[in-house]
């Protein structure tokens, strides 16, 4: 996955658990990836949701493809978005 902005209060293991879990993964999952527990998994999601203000996995995922996007339509010249320049 494409690291994006946004995440710079996470830890580093935070960060590796968000994006498992923004790329679908479930808890048990993500643990095996990682070879933690379900339970040590369960933790890190509950800081992740407090520190972005997010109460779920669909708002995770919605949160990371939204700024995604963002990222992605920026232009590389002036920083504008792609949608601004076809005006």
């Amino acid at each position: 996955m494409e690291k994006i902005n946004g995440l710079e209060d996470l830890s580093y293991r935070e960060e590796q658990v968000f994006y498992l879990l923004a790329e679908g993964f479930n808890s048990s999952e993500a643990g095996g990836r990682l070879n933690l527990k379900q339970n040590t998994i369960a933790f890190y999601t509950g800081r992740i949701y407090k520190k972005l203000e997010l109460k779920n996995q669909i708002e995770l995922v919605i949160f990371y493809y939204k700024r995604l996007m963002a990222q992605t339509l920026k232009s590389p010249v002036r920083g504008e978005s792609e949608a601004d320049n076809d005006r």
